[in-house]
Formats: C-alpha cells, sequence, structure tokens
C-alpha cells in the first residue's frame, strides 16, 4: 500500500516537472474571421517571463484548409520567429516586453487590410524548454 502511494506521488512530480508552457487561449481564435482587432491576447498555462519570449504577427498571404494553413504557418515559424528588424513587416506593434506574465496583450498596427494574419511565438517553459506555435485569423 505504500508502495502505491509513493510510485503515485513520484509519478505526479514527474508528470509536473516534465509539463510545457502552452498557449492555452487566444483571441482572435484560430481560424477565427473578426473585424480589425486593436490587439491579440495570449493567455499562458503559467506566468513566463516577457524576456525570454518573442511574439509576432505578420500579414499571411497562404490560403486552403486549416491544415495548408496550419503547416504554412508553421514554416513561417521556422523561418521568421528569430530575424531581427522586421517590424516593418508585420501587424503587431513590436513592443518591448518584460516582467513575467500569465496574460499578454500584442498590439496591433491600426488599419488591418483583410486577409489571413499568422501569429507566432517562442517562449521558454519554466522546465528550460523552448516551446513554440502558431495560429491563423483572418481579418474581413
Amino acid at each position: 500500500m505504500m508502495r502505491r502511494h509513493l510510485l503515485a506521488a513520484l509519478l505526479a512530480l514527474s508528470a509536473s516537472a516534465s509539463a510545457h508552457t502552452a498557449v492555452t487561449g487566444l483571441t482572435p481564435a484560430a481560424f477565427a474571421t473578426v473585424s480589425a482587432p486593436k490587439a491579440v491576447q495570449l493567455t499562458f498555462s503559467e506566468p513566463i517571463d516577457l524576456h525570454f519570449a518573442t511574439f509576432k504577427v505578420y500579414p499571411f498571404p497562404e490560403t486552403g484548409d486549416q491544415l495548408a494553413l496550419n503547416r504554412a504557418a508553421a514554416d513561417l515559424t521556422k523561418a521568421r520567429i528569430s530575424v531581427k528588424n522586421d517590424e516593418a513587416v508585420r501587424a503587431d506593434t513590436a513592443p518591448k516586453l518584460s516582467g513575467m506574465a500569465a496574460r499578454l496583450g500584442l498590439p496591433l498596427k491600426t488599419g488591418l487590410k483583410s486577409g489571413n494574419y499568422a501569429v507566432i511565438w517562442r517562449i521558454l517553459s519554466d522546465d528550460g524548454h523552448v516551446v513554440t506555435g502558431q495560429s491563423v485569423f483572418s481579418v474581413r
């Protein structure tokens, strides 16, 4: 009986220690069609250090079904997440981020044109793992 409790406790500890921080909420939601938003809102599974995070929003001319858009957005993430000085081609205002946050409002430039936009991110989990992701929304 004691072994079972010990094993359960060890499994619980190892599961929580290996969990990566995730984006648990995103507005606009993935594949949503919205009027031009003023910001993209991200919610995380735990507070993150914004100093070690990158968030970008790009106009995204890709078309297709959700699978094709996800693949193209993943390719964009790999190609652009580490690029510096790309503010002119982005849809976000490239704010300087610092501190800890469980939620983030990423301001967008005014007058977004209709079409697709890709939100891409790279965050550092509390366990030291880098987590990247992306989402696509459309402006009507």
